[in-house]
This record gives structure tokens, C-alpha cells and sequence, in this order.
């Protein structure tokens, strides 16, 4: 079993749609954006040298899992950034580990953004 978190930048189509999915049946649906609109913001969330950032969780190089660096979640405090978001776990590997694998790489993650 290979587990590894990557920084998503130039991602196959069918990764991109998956996390699509995942994003759009989590959050977009209920927000009233469309599955195109969610396409379009997870695509443009895979920077390189800036916010937003998205990283994946892979096992066996599928992907089960992301979260992201962002600019400015909280409106009210744009002072205070990054932002971790959108932290997700597919269904099918829920309750076995995989979100805490995922969640440890975050404080190293964060110290490579520079700004």
C-alpha cells in the first residue's frame, strides 16, 4: 500500500472530475453553483507559485482525498490567510485512517507557502 499527499497542479481529466464531484456534491449544489462553476473553481485552485493550493491524498495513485490552502475564507478577516479548506475524504475510505494521514501533512505543507 503506497499513501502520499502531492501538490495538484496539472492534473489528468479524470482526477479533475473527480474532485469535482466531490466538491460540487458537498458544497457547490447547496451554494447554487453549477458542476461547470465548480469545475472551473477547482481547476484554477491548482497553483504553483500562490494561493489557492490543492493537494491530494493518493493511495496507490488514486486519488481519495485533498485539501487546500486558500487566500480568504473568513470575509471579515482578509488580514489572516492561508486558509486550510476543503478538506475531503472519499466515502469509500472514510473511518480508516486516511483523513488523519492526510491532516498530518498540513503544518509542513504550510510552511513551504510562500507569500
Amino acid at each position: 500500500m503506497r499513501l502520499e499527499v502531492k501538490q495538484l497542479i496539472d492534473i489528468d481529466e479524470d482526477t479533475l472530475i473527480t474532485i469535482t464531484n466531490w466538491m460540487y456534491n458537498w458544497w457547490g449544489k447547496s451554494d447554487g453553483y453549477s458542476f461547470d462553476e465548480t469545475k472551473c473553481y477547482m481547476k484554477h485552485s491548482m497553483q504553483k507559485d500562490r494561493l489557492p493550493k490543492t493537494y491530494g491524498l493518493f493511495l496507490n495513485e488514486q486519488i481519495i482525498g485533498i485539501y487546500q490552502f486558500t487566500h480568504v475564507n473568513l470575509i471579515i478577516r482578509p488580514d489572516i490567510y492561508p486558509w486550510l479548506a476543503n478538506v475531503y475524504i472519499d466515502e469509500t475510505y472514510r473511518h480508516k485512517g486516511y483523513g488523519r494521514k492526510l491532516l498530518e501533512t498540513v503544518k509542513d505543507t504550510a510552511k513551504t507557502i510562500k507569500f
